[in-house]
């Protein structure tokens, strides 16, 4: 199957958008997992694509250094609260805004 490639734009401004990555080390990996997410700093927005995140997860998982153990499910909450927290944050204490960026095919 083809793999297709994105880009995505913010809403506000119209104009592609580069990717920004939460690290976050887990105690039962030694991998760090980048955990993308999309911000445009002249309109103050900021979104991430859950599929995105599913997607990077099972490349994390189908590496040879993760835990095969570890429940997928488990993975994604985890993964989800932990990105929603930053997310929080940069809404709290930067005034940006949530908004769903226009995911347009290249």
């Amino acid at each position: 199957m083809e793999q297709r490639e994105y880009v995505f734009c913010c809403p506000g401004c119209n104009q592609v958008r580069d990717q920004d990555s939460a690290v976050l080390l887990r105690q039962y990996s030694v991998r760090a997992l980048y955990l993308p997410f999309f911000m445009c700093r002249g309109c103050r927005l900021i979104y991430y694509d859950k599929t995105l995140i599913r997607q990077t997860i099972s490349r994390w998982r189908n590496s040879p250094c993760s835990p095969v153990d570890y429940p997928y499910r488990e993975i994604c909450a985890e993964m989800k609260k932990y990105i929603e927290k930053i997310i929080e944050y940069y809404c709290r204490t930067a005034s940006y805004k949530r908004a769903k960026f226009i995911k347009k095919l290249i």
